[in-house]
Formats: structure tokens, sequence, C-alpha cells
């Protein structure tokens, strides 16, 4: 992890927002991986960016 980690709370918390699957920290890429769908999530920061589009969910807008 970085030089501030992030809290061991948060890996208790956070849930992927794609399939609510528990998520790993990986340290080579200063990311949270998903467990189960493989979704990687940038730490900028040591802020977890977790934004999602409609793209990462498989949804389009057309109807």
């Amino acid at each position: 992890m970085p030089d501030e980690k992030l809290p061991a709370i948060l890996f208790e918390l956070l849930r992927c927002p794609a399939d609510m699957a528990k998520l790993d920290y990986d340290e080579e890429n200063n990311a949270l991986v998903c467990t189960e769908c493989g979704t990687s999530y940038p730490v900028e920061d040591n802020i977890p960016d977790m934004l999602t589009t409609d793209e990462d969910q498989g949804t389009t807008d057309d109807g």
C-alpha cells in the first residue's frame, strides 16, 4: 500500500459497485480489485475511485 495505508476497516466496508463482492488491494498497481469480477479501482491520494459508468455496469441507454 502507499505510505499512508488505507484503514483496514475500509476492506470490511467497501464492496465492488458492480457485484457487491469484497475487494483486495493490488499494491503493484495501487488499486482495489474485485475478488469476483476482477474490476480494478485505482487509489489516488489514498482515495479509492469507485465511480462507475453505465458501460461499467453493462447497461445501455437505448431502452
